[in-house]
């Protein structure tokens, strides 16, 4: 009837069968913790800050040397961008103004949104941020947020979403992702790896 299961172990293992999943066996709070950690220590930031790991070693078919446990060390190393965590932003992104907004904007230009034939097109062709942006402000006037009092920084990171949000009310998840992503430094640079490898 085309239902599916999904069965975890409570473990993530990689397909050559290296665990990935660091333990529990402190509780929650402290494996919860241990991002927070990461970020503090300079983990995030620079690859001399990452610790070494000591887990059963693995090699894969590209002769690198892996560890179990503890996550995944990258062999390209992409520094967080600590300006795109900025806890403002998602706080005005979590707005139910914001959301709202882009539903009423999808509504209201459907016809011109359907014209792009895929999210590849849309991505590309799309240029109405900043219409968006101060229809927004417009929108969320007199709510608990104040639109446009943000950084250029923030701006720009809450047009993206917007863009992002509207595509997925055309194409779903697929069209929100790859949206999003196209701004995405690891992911740009994974892209330029796999290009390069060509």
């Amino acid at each position: 009837d085309g239902s599916a299961m999904r069965l975890t172990v409570a473990r993530y293992y990689t397909p050559l069968g290296r665990s990935i999943q660091r333990s529990y066996e402190k509780g929650r709070k402290v494996y919860m913790d241990e991002l927070w950690e990461r970020f503090s220590n300079g983990e995030l930031l620079s690859a001399d800050s990452i610790k070494s790991h000591n887990g059963k070693k693995f090699t894969n078919n590209c002769r690198d040397t892996l560890y179990g446990g503890d996550g995944i060390t990258p062999t390209v190393f992409v520094p967080l961008d600590t300006s795109r965590s900025l806890q403002s932003t998602f706080r005005l992104i979590n707005n139910s103004s914001f959301s709202r907004y882009v539903y009423n904007y999808y509504l209201q230009h459907k016809t011109e949104i359907d014209q792009y034939a895929t999210a590849t097109d849309y991505l590309g062709r799309f240029n109405k941020s900043n219409e968006m942006w101060e229809g927004l402000v417009k929108f969320a006037t007199g709510d608990t947020v104040n639109f446009s009092s943000v950084t250029g920084r923030e701006k720009e990171l809450l047009q993206h979403r917007l863009k992002a949000l509207l595509a997925r009310y055309r194409w779903r998840s697929t069209g929100f992702y790859q949206v999003l992503n196209s701004e995405d430094h690891a992911i740009k640079k994974a892209v330029e790896i796999i290009n390069g490898n060509k």
